[in-house]
């Protein structure tokens, strides 16, 4: 039997919505991740050496790069957004900045004049892709990241007004949390200027999130918590502590937010940047397809990454990947026989039927996420074509945004989500029906 509670009795997470920019992001589904830059032309990722033996600008110099190149088989199959690495924990700007010569600036790359930051976005808007910027606080190369924190909150929040003043709307601002153990930033201070500049830019941040409670402050978006794609089955939107932080010694504030979690992964085996030699392998489609079940499939936004080559092109394996990736998602996933639309939508129950049995194995099921998280646990239930029976064919948590729900194939002419329990009145926003099989006999 279905359980509800009296809106005047709501628990705390009915009561928290999203953002319209949150929702936004949610509709986003996928997004490219680009780590370009010095490190690029070291062959190797980044680790701790770097402040031993300090990398040489000259030796950032791509032959032949194509921004272009980057985003325009990604937005093809089906991604929506790119996340571009303006500056890694290296310390070296994809973009000529006034406040650190250990830029494009000191390079070869287009006598020093070039860009790469304003290509990555003249790309993202020729392709129609929202656009975003990745952005390390922690930084190996600037003396006062660790002799005067006061003087890098400033070095900080003027590299954001460079980033945010000079390339026109960005949609997303992504802060990494590496290596900043033990670092206290000025966060209210930094994210005011961001605010000030791009009052509806999301902000992604693993540094601290609990501790960024001033007003509209806070990060729109959470990090799921590992970098292999995977989210919790039961993963939700409102939560009142991430559970991970930098320093583990923090006492922290708890109360319901809604961050949005994001799953970033590598398309290589083991690099966010291209090492140069081509050799790492690239993940099999099936395996891409796993991921992205546990990551969209499970409410949440998958973000992958590719690193541009020091051409400064995408690898044609990477290419060739990334295609049938998209392809093999819009194959399953991209025409259902049933839509929303097809069903009776009452509320806490949502049915389709039709005269002609068909073959399903899968239903995308979702809740408006405009009106709150509602949702606590639901059914998918199915009528057997033969005898009519009655089965529950899957059993989950919370629904939110999306929820991709396999199901044994069988052949029925009826199919019905029912919400079990809920906090406050439900509104169900989703519901697709589908069959990854050929032969529907």
């Amino acid at each position: 039997m279905s359980r509800t509670t009296r809106p005047d009795q709501a628990t705390p997470s009915a009561r928290v919505v999203p953002l319209p920019r949150q929702v936004a992001y949610h509709r986003w589904e996928r997004g490219v991740f680009y780590h370009f830059g010095l490190l690029t032309f070291y062959g190797h990722e980044y680790d701790t050496s770097y402040g031993k033996v300090p990398m040489d600008p000259g030796r950032f110099n791509p032959t032949s790069l194509d921004c272009r190149q980057w985003v325009s088989d990604a937005k093809e199959r089906g991604f929506n957004y790119a996340v571009l690495t303006t500056k890694h924990h290296d310390g070296f700007c994809n973009w000529p900045s006034a406040y650190t010569a250990y830029s494009v600036a000191s390079s070869p790359w287009k006598g020093g004049h070039g860009d790469v930051v304003g290509e990555f976005v003249e790309a993202c808007r020729a392709n129609e892709m929202r656009i975003g910027f990745y952005y390390s606080p922690f930084d190996i190369n600037e003396p006062s990241y660790a002799g005067d924190p006061a003087a890098y909150d400033r070095f900080f929040a003027g590299q954001m007004r460079e980033l945010l003043s000079n390339y026109g709307t960005i949609d997303i601002m992504w802060f990494d949390g590496a290596h900043s153990e033990g670092h206290r930033f000025d966060w209210e201070m930094i994210v005011s200027r961001i605010r000030s500049l791009q009052p509806e830019i999301l902000i992604f941040n693993s540094l601290y999130p609990d501790l960024m409670m001033f007003e509209n402050g806070h990060p729109d978006l959470r990090w799921v918590g590992n970098e292999d794609g995977f989210a919790d089955i039961d993963c939700r939107n409102v939560i009142e502590s991430t559970g991970y932080h930098v320093d583990e010694r923090l006492i922290l504030p708890k109360r319901p937010r809604w961050l949005v979690p994001e799953c970033d992964i590598r398309m290589r085996r083991d690099s966010w940047f291209n090492r140069g030699d081509d050799e790492e392998p690239v993940k099999p489609v099936d395996e891409l397809m796993g991921i992205y079940q546990a990551s969209c499939g499970r409410g949440c936004n998958l973000l992958l990454n590719i690193g541009p080559d020091r051409r400064g092109l995408l690898p044609e394996k990477d290419v060739a990947r990334l295609r049938e990736f998209g392809d093999e998602i819009r194959a399953r996933f991209g025409a259902p026989f049933a839509r929303i639309e097809d069903c009776v939508n009452e509320g806490r129950r949502c049915t389709w039927t039709s005269p002609s049995a068909r073959m399903v194995d899968h239903v995308v099921v979702g809740e408006d996420v405009s009106g709150g998280e509602r949702v606590s646990r639901f059914a998918i239930v199915v009528e057997t074509a033969n005898t009519r029976a009655r089965v529950v064919m899957h059993e989950g948590g919370a629904m939110g945004y999306r929820r991709i729900c396999p199901i044994p194939a069988i052949r029925t002419h009826k199919v019905w989500i029912e919400v079990l329990e809920s906090d406050g009145d439900p509104r169900i926003g989703m519901m697709d029906l589908g069959y990854s099989g050929t032969d529907e006999g």
